[in-house]
C-alpha cells in the first residue's frame, strides 16, 4: 500500500511540472513579455516547491499546533510600574 501511494504521489507531482509548464507557456503566449513570464516561472516554482516539500509543512504546522497554549521557557510575567496613578 505504502508503495502504491508513493506512485500516486510521484504521479501528482510529474502531473503539477507538466501543469507548470503550460502554465509558463501559456504566459509567455499570451503576453510575449519577460517580467510577467518570469513571475509565472516564480509562481509555478514555489507551487512546485511547496507541492514537493508538503512534508516540511505538516511538521511546522504540528509544531504550533502542540505549543498552543504554553508559554515560552524561561518567560515571567511582571508587572511594569508606569508614570500613570494606580487604580
Amino acid at each position: 500500500m505504502t508503495a502504491k501511494l508513493a506512485e500516486i504521489r510521484q504521479l501528482i507531482q510529474g502531473g503539477l511540472v507538466v501543469a507548470a509548464v503550460l502554465f509558463i507557456a501559456h504566459v509567455w503566449w499570451k503576453t510575449k513579455a519577460l517580467i510577467p513570464t518570469l513571475g509565472a516561472m516564480l509562481l509555478a516554482g514555489m507551487v512546485l516547491w511547496g507541492t514537493a516539500n508538503i512534508q516540511w509543512f505538516q511538521d511546522e504546522i504540528g509544531k504550533e499546533m502542540r505549543s498552543l497554549g504554553t508559554t515560552a521557557p524561561g518567560t515571567t510575567v511582571t508587572a511594569i510600574p508606569g508614570p500613570w496613578p494606580e487604580r
